[in-house]
Parts: structure tokens; C-alpha cells; sequence
């Protein structure tokens, strides 16, 4: 049996500070609002209706009220469930709203973003706690229900406590923001104690969620195990929706079962008694806490969609949602390694280092990290007219020209052939998950682009942690202008860049503004103060604020 060591009863709920600094000065908080006896239903329902819901972040007030009104006079335990069941389907639309505020959004977050991200964390470890007060009640006082609506009760309270602790570290991969402590340990504790109570495939009812599709406790445990293993900040937000979404409907393929012997030690285990979920195993670990997934018939699953796809099902056919094709082949294809358990070996051997990186955003200041000049348009024969204090007088012959333009200091982790792993105080420059950046790890010179392909802020380290992906090739600055926009000549050059072939038969490629590419679009390039009239031929990787194509030289002046 695994040992359950339940959290204190007593539960506080002026430890969980209301609104994050999002509440007017001279408002009351929630924990110093005067309570209310909420005794039965029908008052619980009343404060329920009285929610500003048009307000989301009064609404999320209003909710941590009621449920400090329940922990600081707690009525029987069936009204407390029912209540706190009525309150989450208010609490549901308001943390969708609010969620816009935060996920995936530039790092470090705004002010006002980062208090409704933590407000919006406060209600949800609240709402969690009530839960979890609910399973306490129930577990110590075995006199008020039969056994079978107890075990329903308890069944509901622990699901609904995992859920809540599950629900604040997918908000944590939305916001990119660095997973606080405990929560794995939270949400292990108590499946192991719905598997103690053999409660774990104990069916609930779950009404706000869009999957038709029955859930219990194992359902919510493992659906968060899969979404973990995953590693969600390496996805863009609609790709992480998508894997929470696979997740939760495949959740059923994967069962758990305790480690027996390390004869057959697996890839991966899940310790009910530690503050991780799935991880390696340590040498001699064996014990009644250590668990190990069984996933085979997960990876089945995901290997009999990927051929219904081929062979020409869509994705909508096969329960995947509204997406393409092309985006559900992709996301599966990354999907399989760790839903497969494993291990994904790296492409390029990583080495640790010492050093300041400078880091540079936005078209026009990387333009002139890359080009040494500042960008300007050009004329009809491709030349800048490029004024320098130099030009006018103001400085001698000898002094070089500088040109300015603002970045950021990094210092660098570690590095591969393709990237690099950087970290900064948390004060800057907001950055954001897939934009492009121009780095330099040479005091300056020889920019390079890369892709953020992850990005986490640690408020606890005050700092962001950001991995960059490399474009291959020494940039070039270059201009261009469409050929078919309205203005025509008039049309202003844009900043760009050209990366070279990397094979002697190798294609050029440009690195373009989002939403410059079209098929065969016209482009005026110039390069080396030539004008070319070149035809865009395929996109072969978009980003935030950034397209990369081919294209084909149709004419040089």
C-alpha cells in the first residue's frame, strides 16, 4: 500500500494573496471581504449568480470569496461539492478569457499580463485546495454517506484536485513561465491515493469539457503525463492545444502498473511519492511508489492514424480536430518519440561554455547588425543613399562610422552545431517564442539568424531562458519589394535577408517579412547593388515574424 501523507486540514485562505496586485487600491480582497455562511445550496447559488462574468477578473475575485466563504465555515461536505461544481463552470469562460492576456505571449510578460496570470493562478491552486478539503473531510468522516456515494464524492473530489493542479502547469506552458514546485508532487499524491481507494477508474462527470468521452482520475493523471513528456514549450500554442487535445482522447490507450523487479527496468517511471512525473530511473530504485506506463497500445494508435492519413483520411475523420493535414502528419511524426517512451537522441552533441552573446530583433536592427550599415532605400540602379557622419565632414578619415542599434546581452549556456542555449535578467527587450533573432557570440561581430525554438521565464531566477535554432549560412542584407502591390514602383523596399546555397548545386534561399511570400509572387531583389526581378517559388519554414522560400532569378540589371 502507498503510504498517503494528506496536507494539513487546517486550510488558509489568506495564504493565497487575491488578484496578483490586479485589484483597485482600497478594494477589499477576496480574504478580507466579509464572509458569508454559505450552509446550503441555495446561498451558494445566489453568490454564484451575482458573479460579473462580463468582468473576468472581478468574476475570478468573486469565486476566490465563495470559496474562502467554504473554507472558513465549512457546510456539509455534499454542499460543498455542489457548490464548488456550480462555481467551476463560471470559473471555466473566465480563464479562457483571461488566458488571451498571457499565453504565448512576449517574455517577460507586461505588468498588467503578468497580475492577471497570477491572479488566474491564485483561483486555480484556491479552487484546487477547496477540492482537496473536500477529499480530507471525506476521508476522516465516514459516517455521513454510504459507501458507494462516498466512494462517488471522493472519486469527484480527487479528480477534480488533480485536474486543478494538472490545469496550472498547462497555464505555466501556455505563459512559458517556469513550473513552480510541488505541483507533480500534489498531483502524485493524491493518484496515488485515488489507486489506494481503487478509485482510479472511477468514472465522474466532467460537463465542461468539449471531448464527449467518459473521465475518472487515471484519465486526468495520465492525459498530464502525456501533455509533460511532450515538453510543451517546444510548441507554438495552437500545437500545444492540439497535443492536450490528443492527449485527453488517448489517454484511455495508457495504463500504469507498479515496477516489480529492475530485471526489466523500463525507459521511464513515475515515482507517487516525488515532485516529477515521468523520468529515468535511478540505479536500485525499487519500490511500492515506483510505476512504470505501459504504452503500446498508444503507439498503435498514433501509427494506425498516421497510415489512415496516408492512405487518405483527414483528420477530422479520424477525431483530430480541424486541422491540415500537413499540420497533423508533423505534430504526430513529433509526437511518437516520447509518446513511444523513447529517448530522442540529439542530433548534435551539445558543449558547455562560458560567454556573452548579443542579441538583436526586428528586421531593421538586424539588418544593420548583419549589413554594418544602416538600412536605406535604395535607387533605381540598386545604390543606397547612405548619408554617414563621415560623409558630412563630422568625422576624420580614420575613425570608423559606427551605426547604432539596441540588443540585448545573453549569457551562453551551452552550444551545438545548430544553436545555442542563452540566459538573461529578466529586464529587456521582450522576446517571443518562434520569432527571428540576429546573435553574435563574438563581441559583436559576425551576426548570424536563428529561430527561438523555446523560451521559459523563471521569476523565482528573475531571469529568461531561451533556446535558438540557427539558420544555415552567413546572412546577407539585402532589399525587396513586391512587383504586384498597388503602388507598384512606388512601393517602399522592405529589409531582408539572403542565405547562401550551402551545396555547390544548393539553392539560395531569403529570409522575408511574414506575409511577403505567395506562390510565384514577383519580388524586386536587391543585392550587392544589383536589381534583380525574381519569382518566389516555396516556403521552407515560417516563424513568428519571418518566412524562408526559394525563389528564381528571372532578370539582373
Amino acid at each position: 500500500m502507498i503510504e498517503y501523507t494528506p496536507t494539513s486540514l487546517e486550510f488558509t485562505p489568506s495564504s493565497f494573496p487575491a488578484g496578483g496586485g490586479a485589484q483597485r487600491p482600497g478594494q477589499p480582497s477576496p480574504s478580507s471581504a466579509p464572509r458569508e455562511v454559505i450552509a446550503d445550496l441555495t446561498t451558494g447559488l445566489r453568490l454564484i449568480a451575482t458573479l460579473p462574468t462580463d468582468f473576468p477578473q472581478k468574476a475570478l475575485s468573486g469565486i476566490r470569496h465563495i470559496v474562502d466563504c467554504l473554507a472558513a465555515q465549512p457546510p456539509e461536505i455534499g454542499v460543498y461539492l455542489d457548490v464548488l461544481e456550480q462555481a467551476r463552470v463560471s470559473l471555466y469562460p473566465c480563464c479562457e478569457s483571461l488566458g488571451e492576456r498571457y499565453r504565448d505571449n512576449s517574455l517577460p510578460l507586461r505588468e498588467r499580463d503578468e497580475d492577471v496570470f497570477r491572479q488566474t493562478m491564485e483561483t486555480l491552486r484556491a479552487m484546487g485546495k477547496a477540492y482537496e478539503h473536500c477529499v480530507q473531510a471525506l476521508l476522516h468522516d465516514r459516517s455521513a454517506y454510504d459507501d458507494q456515494a462516498r466512494a462517488r464524492k471522493l472519486a469527484l473530489a480527487l479528480y477534480r484536485v488533480i485536474y486543478y493542479s494538472c490545469a496550472i502547469l498547462c497555464e505555466h506552458y501556455a505563459a512559458r513561465q517556469e513550473m513552480p514546485a510541488g505541483l507533480w508532487q500534489q498531483i502524485n499524491r493524491h493518484y496515488a491515493l485515488a489507486e489506494e481507494h481503487d478509485l482510479a477508474q472511477k468514472i465522474v462527470p466532467e460537463p465542461i469539457r468539449e471531448e464527449n468521452q467518459d473521465v475518472c482520475p487515471a484519465t486526468a493523471y495520465l492525459a498530464f503525463l502525456l501533455i509533460e513528456i511532450a515538453n510543451p514549450y517546444n510548441y507554438s500554442l495552437n500545437d500545444q492545444q492540439m497535443i492536450r487535445h490528443l492527449a485527453w482522447r488517448w489517454a484511455s490507450l495508457v495504463s500504469i502498473r507498479p515496477v516489480d523487479s529492475l530485471e526489466d527496468a523500463p525507459t521511464f517511471v513515475i515515482d507517487l511519492k516525488e515532485d516529477k512525473g515521468l523520468h529515468q530511473p535511478r540505479n536500485g530504485m525499487v519500490s511500492d511508489s515506483v510505476w512504470h506506463p505501459n504504452i503500446a497500445f498508444l503507439t498503435e494508435k498514433i501509427r494506425d492514424t498516421q497510415a489512415q492519413m496516408a492512405d487518405g483520411a483527414t483528420p477530422e475523420q479520424l477525431g483530430l480536430g480541424e486541422i491540415s493535414v500537413t499540420r497533423a502528419r508533423r505534430l504526430l511524426g513529433k509526437l511518437l518519440t516520447p509518446w513511444s517512451l523513447l529517448s530522442s537522441p540529439r542530433r548534435f552533441r551539445r558543449f558547455a561554455t562560458k560567454g556573452e552573446a548579443r542579441v538583436t530583433l526586428g528586421f531593421e536592427p538586424m539588418y544593420t547588425a548583419i549589413a554594418n550599415e544602416t538600412f536605406q532605400q535604395p535607387d533605381s540602379a540598386g545604390r543606397r543613399s547612405l548619408i554617414t557622419p563621415l560623409d558630412n565632414g563630422l568625422l576624420p578619415p580614420t575613425e570608423a562610422v559606427h551605426h547604432e542599434f539596441i540588443y540585448d546581452a545573453w549569457d551562453v549556456i551551452d552550444y551545438s552545431v545548430n544553436g545555442f542555449r542563452l540566459c538573461r535578467h529578466i529586464a529587456g527587450q521582450q522576446i517571443a517564442y518562434s520569432q527571428l533573432i540576429a546573435v553574435s557570440s563574438q563581441g559583436g561581430a559576425n551576426y548570424q539568424l536563428g529561430k527561438v525554438s523555446w523560451l521559459i521565464q523563471d521569476n523565482e531566477e528573475d531571469s529568461l531562458n531561451l533556446g535558438v535554432s540557427m539558420l544555415p549560412g552567413n546572412p546577407q542584407g539585402v532589399a525587396v519589394r513586391s512587383l504586384t502591390a498597388p503602388r507598384g514602383d512606388r512601393e517602399p523596399y522592405a529589409p531582408a535577408f539572403r542565405l547562401p546555397p550551402l551545396t555547390p548545386d544548393g539553392e539560395a534561399m531569403l529570409v522575408l517579412p511574414k506575409g511577403t511570400f505567395a506562390a510565384s509572387r514577383g519580388l524586386s531583389l536587391v543585392c550587392d547593388e544589383k536589381v534583380s526581378r525574381i519569382n518566389l517559388q516555396k516556403v521552407v519554414q515560417r516563424g513568428l515574424d519571418f518566412e524562408v522560400a526559394s525563389y528564381l532569378v528571372v532578370e539582373t540589371k
